[in-house]
C-alpha cells in the first residue's frame, strides 16, 4: 500500500508540473501571454565622436499624434551612462523621438513604427548619436 501511495504522489507531481500558473501569464486564445510590461522603445545614448555612452542627464520626448511622453535618465544617486531610456510601453504607432542633453546638439528621429504581436508591442532599439 505504501508503494502505491508514493506512485500516486509521483504521478500527481508530474501531471501538475505541466500546469500553467495564471499569475504569470494571460491566456489570449491559444496563446499564453506573459503579464510583463514591454517598452516599445529603448533608446541608447552615445557621444557621436567617441562612441562612449552618455545617458546621464538626458531627456527624450516620444510622440505619436496626440500622445507625448517624456523619459529621463536623471537620478538622485549615481547615474549609469550606459543605461537605456525606455518608453512607449505597450503602445504601437508611428513615433517621433527628440533627445536633448546639456552641452550637446538636440537629436531627433522621425516616423519610427512600433508594431504589436498578439501579446505585446515589439520593442525597437534606437541609438541616438549626440554631437557637441
Amino acid at each position: 500500500m505504501k508503494n502505491c501511495f508514493y506512485k500516486f504522489i509521483l504521478i500527481t507531481s508530474i501531471m501538475l508540473s505541466g500546469c500553467e500558473d495564471s499569475s504569470d501569464s494571460v491566456n489570449n486564445g491559444d496563446v499564453a501571454c506573459t503579464e510583463q510590461y514591454v517598452s516599445g522603445l529603448t533608446i541608447e545614448i552615445i557621444d557621436k565622436a567617441t562612441g562612449e555612452p552618455i545617458a546621464c542627464n538626458v531627456t527624450a520626448i516620444i510622440e505619436d499624434n496626440d500622445y507625448s511622453e517624456e523619459v529621463t535618465s536623471f537620478s538622485s544617486g549615481e547615474c549609469d551612462n550606459a543605461q537605456y531610456l525606455q518608453g512607449a510601453g505597450e503602445r504601437s504607432g508611428i513615433y517621433n523621438i527628440h533627445v536633448s542633453k546639456e552641452g550637446y546638439l538636440d537629436w531627433s528621429v522621425y516616423n519610427i513604427e512600433l508594431t504589436s504581436n498578439v501579446c505585446h508591442v515589439e520593442t525597437v532599439h534606437i541609438i541616438a548619436e549626440l554631437e557637441k
